[in-house]
């Protein structure tokens, strides 16, 4: 009967710190998802892509074209000094982000509440850039997951309602 008792108290003991243990363990995997979701929010300041997006954006309207039209001629001449260059910074980062998110190194929520917008603006403006930038180097996997979180965020049910109400 002592024998039992005892064997209940450890294995309620270990029971116990397997438990400590495991939530100590989900709390510093969501810490560091967090400050990696950080570290992209300040990669994206620090690197001015907000500018250089806004930049393209604005010779595009001075020159009275089409963002897509003019990314379309930018993918076709993707000379080192030519501004596409600021675009595949910009499709680079966020396929870079794209991945962190897919495979839980960066946590999704953060991430979503600040690049939501700009991930689906610059995906809708770039799509048939992108189209073409994968046709000329005949490489279907280029940028394919900025292209998977842009379906999976622009298929959401807030997004939706959000943007329906901005209308």
């Amino acid at each position: 009967m002592l024998f039992d008792s005892i064997n209940l108290v450890v294995s309620i003991s270990i029971v116990y710190a397997i438990a400590v243990a495991a939530y100590f363990y989900i709390k510093a995997q969501r810490s560091k998802r967090r400050a990696v979701s950080l570290d992209y929010i300040k990669r994206w300041n620090e690197q001015n892509f907000r500018a250089s997006f806004s930049r393209l954006v604005a010779d595009a309207s001075s020159r009275e074209i089409d963002e897509r039209q003019l990314l379309r001629e930018w993918s076709q001449d993707a000379s080192s000094e030519h501004p596409f260059h600021d675009f595949l910074r910009i499709w680079d980062f966020f396929e870079e982000l794209s991945i962190a998110v897919f495979f839980g190194q960066a946590d999704e929520e953060i991430v979503k509440q600040y690049f939501l917008y700009t991930l689906i603006s610059t995906y809708n403006i770039s799509e048939s850039a992108i189209q073409g930038f994968r046709d000329t180097y005949a490489s279907a996997a280029i940028y394919r997951n900025l292209e998977k979180l842009y379906g999976k965020w622009a298929s959401e049910k807030e997004y939706v309602v959000v943007r329906e109400v901005v209308r």
